[in-house]
């Protein structure tokens, strides 16, 4: 495959000016030949379109096929960002063909930076994909339908490859660009949108062996089934389908190529809606079923709010998008049990929406929240997940705490979540035997901070302060240690923060034990009569739930009498 050096623009003297303004129904046209289309209905406002040629020395490392490094690009950018739904009728982005280039095995290289691929952390900090289209003879143009403007722009170029093959828009009616576009696109379409069995999986980067039918076969499979279990109660996925086909496009790639390398399972290309399952064919197994399931139902999220999701990397809401991806992966949509992938549990000291990547992907292990939002509601997936999703739909907005709160008052649902995960186990449903035993501290959820009390020694209280960032948990031991004489203790934790909550369990657990107490208190008091010369642990439980302010403290009082001295 070679990509070409930019073209002139042989535009025809005849065809009608256009401004670089874009509108629903109409054409924009940059100084440097760039077209971008607008179908009726696409876009609400108006969006202004520029383009510049640039170079880039980087591609030819970085293409996903073996290319030519090219002299020149088109970067291509907006005033503001554009991420259509699958739902919503297409952009269409016209590039000048160069004129050396054989027309009929044309396509569009598109440089995809990784805040819009899924699992981003992993990725480089760019990679290629590669969209086919149609020739546009009297204006010398690729036409490629496309979903998206970056406002800071994306940078394209013409691939030239036997593989593409890029059907002639020759003698087709129309006075506008747009009117010939939708007349050549709608002429070739199919009469039936992709259903449930419409899959076509390629084999990417294998050189000849590795993949094949009984591969593609497999994958094909896990398709048929995660669309049956998920897309009658969600929206259709955001995949790629031919040009001129009805058959959703999923790709098996080669690990170690292309959005493929380190420890990366599979991708989601969200601005060209490009679904991959990486594949290691030395691994003498099967390409993952868990993979594709996980990554399909990245299609379905991203046709909910596509762009916003993206904008903001740094802020991007994984805690649920990666989080219910995760979920999915075992699971089905009107499940009432509802089952956790198969990683270690979510520690509840970590922020609950913390994006960190490497080494721990607490945004993953977010799963182990969700799957309890939906066993403690005897719901399922579609009844708790679809509400969150389609409150984006509007493109604007995130699924922030925030907007998770307004459906289901997160503050009372995260203290839930971190009773049950630390120490209670009450919800077990959906977590495959992960939990430890009810009302033992789990260490794999929580490390304790000790706090130590010696009674023998001390003729006054200690005081002890811990302070938690929101949406956090934290559990302090308390390690009681007895002199000669038996005691009354007791221990005190309270905050004067609001939606923040104190929760302390006693030594051991008997008919008398609070373990299960479900309230949402900011204070606890705990008594006890310990004898003499012993050790006792006791555990005080803090969360601070709130989702408005950063921090909370919680005090920790802990103070005893003698027992032969009252």
């Amino acid at each position: 495959m070679g990509l070409l050096a930019a073209g002139c623009d042989s535009t025809s003297s005849n065809a009608p000016d256009v401004d670089q303004t874009l509108e629903a129904g109409d054409a924009a046209k940059t100084d440097d030949g760039v077209y971008m289309v607008a179908s009726e209905g696409s876009i609400e406002e108006p969006v202004a379109i520029s383009s510049r040629k640039t170079q880039d020395p980087e591609a030819e490392s970085l293409l996903p096929e073996e290319a030519n490094s090219p002299d020149m690009f088109y970067r291509v950018s907006g005033d503001r960002d554009v991420d259509l739904s699958a739902d919503t009728p297409p952009l269409y982005t016209a590039l000048p063909v160069p004129d050396d280039a054989d027309p009929s095995n044309i396509a569009l290289a598109v440089r995809i930076p990784r805040e819009y691929t899924t699992d981003e952390a992993s990725s480089e900090g760019y990679g290629w994909d590669v969209l086919p289209g149609a020739y546009e003879p009297e204006r010398d143009l690729l036409v490629v339908p496309t979903r998206f403007v970056v406002g800071n722009g994306i940078v394209f170029g013409v691939v030239e490859n036997s593989d593409y093959n890029a059907p002639s828009m020759e003698g087709t009616s129309g006075s506008t660009l747009l009117d010939k576009i939708q007349t050549s696109f709608s002429k070739r379409a199919p009469t039936e949108k992709a259903s449930t069995s419409d899959f076509k999986v390629k084999c990417k980067g294998f050189g000849g062996s590795g993949c094949g039918s009984d591969e593609k076969s497999d994958v094909k499979n896990y398709l048929v089934d995660v669309y049956d279990d998920y897309v009658s109660d969600f929206k259709k996925p955001d995949l790629r389908t031919p040009v001129f086909g009805n058959k959703y496009i999923w790709i098996i790639k080669k690990k170690g190529k292309a959005w493929c390398k380190g420890d990366t399972a599979g991708k989601y290309l969200s601005l060209t809606n490009k679904a991959i399952t990486c594949f290691d064919p030395s691994s003498g197994g099967d390409p993952s079923e868990s993979t594709t399931r996980h990554e399909f139902f990245h299609a379905i999220q991203y046709n909910y709010a596509p762009i916003s999701w993206s904008k903001l990397p740094k802020q991007r809401p994984d805690w649920v998008i990666e989080a219910t991806a995760e979920l999915t992966e075992s699971t089905n949509s009107n499940a009432s049990n509802v089952e956790r992938a198969n990683t270690s549990l979510r520690a509840i000291d970590t922020p609950l929406t913390e994006v960190s990547g490497k080494p721990d992907y607490p945004e993953y292990r977010a799963q182990d929240f969700w799957v309890h939002l939906i066993s403690s509601r005897s719901s399922t997936p579609a009844d708790i997940l679809e509400p969150v999703f389609d409150q984006q739909s509007n493109g604007t907005n995130k699924p922030t705490a925030k907007k998770v709160d307004e459906l289901y008052s997160l503050a009372d649902d995260h203290w839930d979540w971190v009773r049950n995960q630390a120490f209670t186990a009450e919800i077990t449903s959906g977590y495959s035997g992960a939990l430890n035993s009810e009302c033992v501290i789990d260490s794999s959820a929580v490390s304790p901070t000790t706090v130590s009390y010696d009674a023998g020694a001390r003729t006054s209280p200690k005081q002890e302060t811990i302070s938690a960032s929101k949406l956090t948990g934290h559990v302090a031991a308390v390690e009681v240690q007895t002199g000669a004489d038996r005691i009354d203790l007791e221990i005190k934790a309270s905050t004067s923060d609001s939606k923040s909550y104190v929760q302390i369990y006693p030594y051991t657990k008997s008919s008398n034990t609070n373990c299960w107490n479900n309230a949402a208190n900011s204070s606890d008091t705990v008594t006890d009569m310990v004898v003499e010369n012993s050790d006792k642990t006791y555990y005080v439980l803090v969360a601070a739930t709130m989702i408005s302010s950063s921090e909370s403290d919680f005090t920790i009082e802990i103070s005893h009498e003698d027992r032969l001295t009252k």
